[in-house]
C-alpha cells in the first residue's frame, strides 16, 4: 500500500476491523474468491499457495512486508495484525514490538531500525493456527470486503472484473492517495463521465482502460521510494490483460498465464 495513505489508514479502519458487525456480502462464489486469491498470490509472491510466512524487508519505503495480504510495517495493517493477535494471545513473540510498530504506523515510516530479531519473530508466530486465521480475517476486512463493496458501486459484474479491483487494493491500498485504487478509479471515471454503474461504458472497456491507467502508475508512481519496486510489477496487469482477451470473466476454471513475467497455471 501507499505510504501516505498509510498515515490515517489506521484511524479509518480502527472501528471497523474484528467488530461485530456483519461483512458486505460477498460478492464471488468461494471458488472464485480462492482462485483470484491464488492469482493474486502468484503476483505477490511468485506461487499460487498462499505465503503466510513471507516476510521481507524491500526497501520501498513500507518497512517489512509479510504474511498472505502483503501487510506493511510502515502502513498501519501490520500494526493491527499485532495488536489483535497480542489482545488474543498475551504471550507471544510479537507483542514486544507493538510500540515501535506504533510509531512507524503513525509516521508512516519505512525504517526497520528497532525491529532487530522480528523477522525471527514473526517465523515464530507464522507457526500458530490463531495468527494464520487472523491474517485470513484482517485481509477480508481490509482488502476483500471493501472492493467487493467499491466493485459493486462501480457496477461491475464479472468475476475478472471483481478480482481486477481487489488485486488492485492489494497493491495499492485506498484512501485519497494519488496512486491509490480510488485515484486510479477517478482517473478512469474522467475519462468516460462515469461508470458501467451510470450506464456510460460498457465494463470490459472500463476495466481494460482501468488496467492502462494502473499499469502508468506502477511505471511512474507519486511515491518515489515505491518506483523501482513497483516498475518490476507491471507484469501483473499484463496478466491480467491477458486474462480479459482470453475470456476468463468468470473466474470458474484453471487459468493458463503466458507472459514475459508468467508461465503459470492458477487452479
Amino acid at each position: 500500500m501507499c505510504r501516505s495513505y498509510a498515515v490515517c489508514f489506521r484511524l479509518a479502519v480502527l472501528a471497523i476491523v474484528f467488530c461485530e458487525a456483519a461483512p458486505v456480502r460477498a460478492d464471488l462464489t468461494i471458488e472464485q474468491k480462492a482462485r483470484a486469491e491464488r492469482l493474486i498470490s502468484l503476483f505477490e509472491n511468485g506461487i499460487t499457495q498462499v505465503q503466510y510466512g513471507y516476510i521481507e524487508a524491500l526497501g520501498d519505503g513500507r518497512g517489512y512486508t509479510f504474511g498472505r495480504a502483503g501487510f506493511t510495517t510502515a502502513t498501519g495493517d501490520a500494526l493491527l495484525l499485532v495488536e489483535e493477535y497480542t489482545k488474543q494471545r498475551p504471550e507471544n513473540p510479537l507483542g514486544r514490538y507493538l510500540p515501535r510498530l506504533r510509531k512507524l504506523a503513525n509516521r508512516g515510516s519505512g525504517s526497520v531500525s528497532g525491529l532487530e530479531g522480528f523477522v525471527a519473530a514473526y517465523q515464530s508466530a507464522v507457526r500458530d493456527s490463531l495468527f494464520i486465521a487472523l491474517q485470513d480475517q484482517l485481509q477480508d476486512d481490509l482488502y476483500y470486503y471493501p472492493a467487493m463493496r467499491i466493485a459493486r458501486e462501480l457496477g461491475l459484474r464479472s468475476a475478472l472484473a471483481k478480482a481486477v479491483i481487489y488485486d488492485t487494493i492489494i497493491q495499492h491500498g485506498g484512501g485519497s492517495d494519488p496512486d491509490s485504487l480510488e485515484a486510479i478509479i477517478a482517473r478512469t471515471e474522467r475519462i468516460f463521465s462515469g461508470s458501467p454503474a451510470q450506464g456510460v461504458v460498457g465494463e470490459a472497456k472500463f476495466i481494460y482502460t482501468f488496467l492502462r491507467i494502473r499499469r502508468a502508475v506502477l511505471s511512474m508512481p507519486d511515491n518515489a521510494e515505491s518506483a523501482g519496486v513497483w516498475a518490476e510489477s507491471t507484469g501483473r496487469v499484463d496478466a491480467l490483460m491477458q486474462m480479459m482477451h482470453r475470456g476468463y470473466w468468470n473466474l470458474d476454471r484453471p487459468i493458463r498465464i503466458q507472459t514475459r513475467d508468467y508461465d503459470e497455471i492458477v487452479n
